[in-house]
Formats: C-alpha cells, structure tokens, sequence
C-alpha cells in the first residue's frame, strides 16, 4: 500500500513538473520577439547601439507583458544625444520679381511657421528673398516682428534666386548675360539686394545665405552658406566645410515644400540613428508650402521637441567652426 502511494505521489509531481515547464515554454513563446534583422534600421548590415535603444523601445510600445516585466530604458541616455539638426525657411518668389504680391500672400504662412517653431522650442535661420524683406521694411510692426523673433533666438539670413533659377529675382551681377525677354524684371546688383535684406536685423548685417548662382552672384560679407539639394540620392547630413568663396557651407534638404523631392519624417529619422561625429543634419522649409503641408511641419517640430534633438541656427552652428 505505502509502494502504491508513493508511485502515485511521484507521479503527481512529474505530472506538476512537466506541467510548470510547458507553461513556462508558452509564456516565452508568447513575449513578442523583436526581429534582429529590422532592427538594423539604416540597412547598414550593423545594429548600432542607437537602433538596438529603438527596437528596445518599439517593443516596449508594442508589449502585451505585465508592466513589471517590461524593460525599462528611462536611464539610458537619450536616443539622440548629441545631434545637433538646422532648420531653415526660406521666403520664395514666383513669375514677377517686380511684384510683392507673392511676399504679401505669404506673410501669413511666415507668421505661422515662427509661432509654430516657438511652441515647440525649434530654432529657425530664416533666409530672406529682397521682396519679402521689401515688403517688411514698408510696415514698421512687421519690422518690429521679425526682429522680435532675432531676440527670441531666430537668425535672419539672405535668400537669393539667379539667373539660372526658375524664378529668377531680379537681381544679378551679370547682367550681360540677361535675356533680352527677361530685362524687364531687372532689378539691380547683388549690393542692391543685399543691402535691403541687411535692414531687417539690429545689427545692420545678415551672415548666412542660401543663394544660387554663386559664381556671379556671390555676396561680400556672407560667412555662412546652405546649399539645397533637389536630387533625392543627397545625404541629409553633412559636415562643415570651405567653399570656393570661402564661406562655410552645410547642405540641406527640402522637406514640406510640396515639390519633388522632399524628404520625409520617416528619413529623418533614419537619418539620425547614425550621425557621425561633426555631422549636421539640415532641412528647409518653404514659406509657399506650408499652408498644404502646415501639419508635416508640426509632425517635424513635436518629433524633435519629445526627442529632445537641439536646434540651433546656422550661425550658431558655424561660428566656432575651423577648418
């Protein structure tokens, strides 16, 4: 009798055993498993420690586990720590370079994009065109509003379309090389254009510049230069470095401007996961897309507020630069 009991006591914990450990196999089998090979998210062949803290949190995210047992990676350091990204706007003008109804029509959009960035603490280097800043100058409250944002720390920069632009803005140092269908929208030479733009800062003096035509066109006094890109195989960072004029340059990609092709949230942040030591990952914005693209904007600027990603303008960016 005491051998038959014992038989079905031993039973009864390998039964209990073997139940214990198919449980524990399910339970494992049910966590959600994160696929290594999507968490290389820059196809680089490599998982970088910054793609491994995004898969971490992904999982996170998308975690069905009690709360206690999810990983906790508020101690670790931020995702982007480090990156520095310029965000730059630029005032546009279309068909007539002798009209300021495209800076008038625009005006609003500018108003919104800099109360925007304000809300969420991004840092803007707004370049721009001789007619915006021409229709500025006739309203002291509008001068007065551009240079509140230079004291809420915005820079004022200079934009310039030349002659081998689409909308071309009238203003350019060969004007031997002008067309004859085209002398009409004549407006003058570069020291025309830059001295009405250098009225809109106190001090008298823009420093960073996005302009086209740098060969005839150039502009003394410019320090800093953003040059845009329009192909879509441009990196999105890049690292300072002299130009022929001797400037110092960063690159920049269209992103909300509603022309092809712009650069997506999504590249962003791919883009970020791996930026290397003194690389700067730049985007322009255009004051004549935004009202159709008003929310990939506040999508951009709520993505670099709740990531804490620095913003700073290009001035600030560039002033402690040597080569």
């Amino acid at each position: 009798m005491k051998i038959k009991s014992l038989k079905v006591f031993i039973m009864i914990i390998i039964v209990l055993s073997l139940s214990i450990l198919f449980l524990s196999c399910s339970s494992e089998k049910d966590l959600p498993q994160k696929d290594p090979i999507k968490c290389d998210l820059n196809f680089d062949g490599e998982i970088s420690a910054a793609e491994k803290m995004k898969c971490i949190s992904d999982l996170n995210k998308n975690s069905e586990v009690e709360p206690d047992k999810v990983i906790d990676t508020t101690s670790d350091k931020d995702l982007y720590e480090g990156t520095v990204v310029h965000v730059g706007v630029h005032t546009e003008i279309q068909e007539d370079p002798t009209s300021l109804d495209y800076p008038e029509k625009y005006w609003p959009s500018l108003l919104s994009i800099v109360e925007l960035a304000d809300d969420y603490g991004v840092k803007l280097t707004i370049k721009f065109i001789p007619q915006t800043a021409e229709y500025i100058l006739q309203d002291n409250e509008k001068l007065s509003i551009v240079r509140n944002w230079e004291k809420y720390g915005h820079e004022l920069g200079f934009h310039h379309h030349g002659l081998s632009h689409k909308y071309w803005d009238g203003y350019t140092n060969a004007h031997n090389e002008i067309p004859k269908k085209s002398l009409s929208k004549y407006l003058g030479t570069m020291d025309d254009a830059i001295n009405i733009v250098n009225q809109l800062p106190i001090s008298g003096e823009v420093l960073t510049a996005g302009i086209t035509d740098e060969e005839t066109d150039w502009v003394e006094g410019i320090l800093y230069e953003t040059e845009g890109f329009s192909d879509s195989d441009s990196s999105l960072l890049s690292e300072p470095h002299i130009t022929s004029e001797g400037s110092i340059e960063l690159y920049s990609r269209p992103y909300a401007t509603g022309k092809a092709p712009d650069v997506n949230l999504e590249d962003i942040e791919k883009a970020l996961l791996d930026v290397p030591e003194g690389y700067y990952l730049g985007i322009t914005i255009n004051d004549d897309g935004y009202d159709e693209h008003k929310g990939e904007v506040e999508d951009l600027f709520k993505f670099i507020q709740e990531n804490n990603i620095k913003t700073n303008t290009i001035k600030e960016t560039l002033s402690s630069y040597s080569s």
